[in-house]
Parts: C-alpha cells; structure tokens; sequence
C-alpha cells in the first residue's frame, strides 16, 4: 500500500501537462490572435484623427485605469501565490487533516503494532507527502527543483519518523520504570504489613490494579 501511494503520488509525472490536440488547439487559436491584431492596427491607424478614433483612445485610457486597479487588487489577494485566501485555505486544510490523520496513526503504530514496519512506512510516506505539499504551499518567492523538493521532504519525514520512534520509546521506558518502582513500593509494603491485614492488602492491591 504504501508503494501504491508513492506510485500514485507521483503518476501525474508520467502524463504530459497537456495532450497533443489541445497544444496544436493552442497554437492555432494565438495564430488567429495575433492576425486580428495585426489587421486592427490597420484599422485603429486608418481612423486616426477621426471622432471614433478619439472616442476609442478615451475609452482605452479609462480601460488603463481600471486594468491598474484590478491588478493592484488581485496581487493584494493573493496569499502564498495562490489566487486568494479560499485557495490556500483549501489546499493547507486538505493536507493538515491527512498529515494529522497519518501522525496519529504513526504513534498507535508504534504502540500497539510495534513489530509492523509496513505500517509504519506508510503512514511515514502519507506524512512525506503532506511535507512535499505543505513546502509547495508556504514557499513564497520561488519554485524549486523536483530534487529539492524530494529531498528536504525525505529529510523532514525521516525526522518525524525518528521522533516519533523517540517519544513512543521514552513513554514506554517512563512507564517501565513507574511500573518497576510501583512493585518494588508493593514488595516492601507487603513485607512489612501485619500477617492479619496482608489479605486486605491484596484486596486492595487487586483493586487498584483493575481500575
């Protein structure tokens, strides 16, 4: 499974960005483009000096204004280099939730299936991918190469695997270590208990064990 989500991680790379036809498309339709420029700059320079001329400069002039502005307000929107806030929300929520989702289940990997490396390259290779995105996602000023994508991703979800294998193996040894004073509290107590009260005392025990 997790080779299958490396795979289809990366499957885009194995298509181009666009067919065949629809780059030809492309170019015919800017072919077409730049001809009706082309012969509306004879127009515009026939009707020089004409009233219909003079009506299109001021409309042009106007056009100017308001292209200004707009631009002005679409960078001010953009966050990230997504188009707006709704984009990048979109995009950082999606992955927050599967690396949370992948992080939790790291840690019950390492609790309960301690022994099943297989889940435990999974649920690292969900994180890997979300760090791929969440880099993607908050890097601002420029892109970077395929390979420094992969590699910083694979040096920050080696670091999380590791840490998380840290924490679950200190946990285990605090733990270890409460449970060994707690007997050796158990062994003194009950030797030196009075013979009548040692049954009470494994009543007691037995209890708090249970709970």
């Amino acid at each position: 499974m997790a080779l299958f989500f490396g795979l289809l991680f990366t499957s885009h790379k194995f298509f181009d960005t666009y067919s065949q036809e629809f780059k030809e498309a492309k170019t015919a339709y800017q072919k077409d483009i730049d001809e009706v420029t082309a012969a509306l700059n004879v127009v515009k320079k026939e009707a020089e000096g004409t009233l219909a001329y003079q009506n299109y400069l001021k409309a042009r002039d106007v056009k100017e204004v308001s292209k200004e502005e707009y631009f002005a307000i679409k960078k001010e929107e953009k966050v990230y280099g997504f188009k707006s806030f709704h984009f990048w929300v979109e995009r950082f929520s999606m992955f927050l939730g599967f690396f949370i989702y992948a992080l939790i289940n790291l840690f019950r990997s390492y609790y309960f299936e301690r022994n099943n490396v297989g889940m435990k390259f999974l649920h690292g290779s969900i994180i890997a991918v979300c760090i791929f995105y969440f880099f993607w996602i908050f890097q601002k000023y420029q892109d970077y190469s395929n390979v420094t994508y992969y590699l910083i991703t694979v040096l920050f979800a080696g670091g999380i695997v590791l840490a998380v294998s840290l924490i679950t193996k200190y946990q285990k040894h605090y733990i270890n270590t409460l449970k060994f004073k707690y007997l050796n509290l158990v062994k003194f107590t009950f030797i030196n208990t009075k013979p009548e009260k040692k049954q009470e005392m494994l009543d007691l025990l037995e209890q708090n064990e249970v709970n």
